[in-house]
């Protein structure tokens, strides 16, 4: 059988640069001793660079569809215009010089490399190569590592793992809604990162023992469907996390406090309606 053509000559896994541009977004994703991350030192999504990599590897090379350089303009991959602009480097060489423009059919889209006249249409969308650094973060970069072992939320309640189970300041907790709320924790993903200072007072502050040690999660907002900022001692920035998440973590004492059994209940010992005013 004979060697399928590709678009692009590069090699995956030299590659250590990527840059895309289009309309007023751009971003670079450099990999370092410490993975892929971007400008600012964040974590990028691993995952999504190795897909952008191995979809634009897969490209076969198809018939152009154009050559002119009118054409350029009109399927918007000329130098001066273009939807997207895609950039691989490899040790400080450029492997990858791609221009990506209109889409002619669903999941097409006209595609011209640098330097070249020919017009292609390729099965690529640009939404499968975005520009906006959001796209890029590594939305789990404040997530638990490994298994939660104890949480404090300031001022509020300390739960501990013991032999019998989870234990809400020292008494049973509901077994059921510990394990969400950890679950919260190691599955945590932000929206993304924001340039602004959270305001003085966090609405609910946490300490989460984890299996890498203790860390503290600020969280800042209010309540009325705006995403919350959130903030970790683990990790430089500001993030944003949708307001339901938020809330989810935002659970009172009572919410984690196992039910009392009525049966073995004297009456005297249960005082529920007292403890319902410490959460605030």
């Amino acid at each position: 059988g004979q060697a399928r053509e590709r678009l692009l000559d590069f090699d995956p896994a030299t590659v250590d640069e990527i840059r895309i541009t289009g309309g007023d977004d751009a971003v670079t994703v450099a990999r370092g001793d410490a993975g892929w991350r971007l400008p600012d030192g964040l974590p990028a999504d691993g995952t999504r660079v190795t897909e952008v990599l191995d979809l634009l590897d897969g490209i076969d090379a198809p018939f152009p569809v154009a050559t002119s350089a009118g054409a350029r303009s009109r399927f918007e991959v000329a130098e001066d215009d273009h939807q997207r602009r895609v950039v691989l480097s490899a040790a400080g060489e450029t492997v990858v010089d791609l221009f990506l423009g209109t889409s002619p059919g669903y999941q097409q889209v006209h595609a011209r490399r640098a330097g070249d006249d020919a017009i292609y249409a390729i099965g690529l969308s640009n939404y499968q190569v975005p520009a906006s650094p959001d796209q890029w973060l590594d939305k789990t970069l404040l997530r638990a590592r490994g298994d939660v072992v104890e949480v404090t939320r300031d001022g509020a309640w300390t739960l501990r793992r013991g032999d019998e189970g989870w234990l809400v300041d020292g008494e049973p907790a509901d077994q059921e809604a510990v394990a969400a709320l950890t679950r919260r924790l190691t599955e945590l993903r932000v929206m993304g990162a924001v340039d602004r200072a959270t305001d003085a007072e966090p609405a609910a502050v946490f300490d989460v023992s984890d299996a890498e040690g203790q860390y503290r999660l600020s969280l800042h907002g209010e309540d009325d469907g705006e995403p919350y900022l959130l903030r970790s001692s683990r990790q430089d920035g500001v993030f944003e996390l949708a307001s339901y998440q938020a809330d989810q973590l935002m659970v009172g004492r009572d919410g984690l406090l196992a039910e009392a059994a009525p049966a073995s209940e004297t009456g005297s010992d249960a005082e529920p309606s007292a403890a319902s005013g410490d959460d605030g």
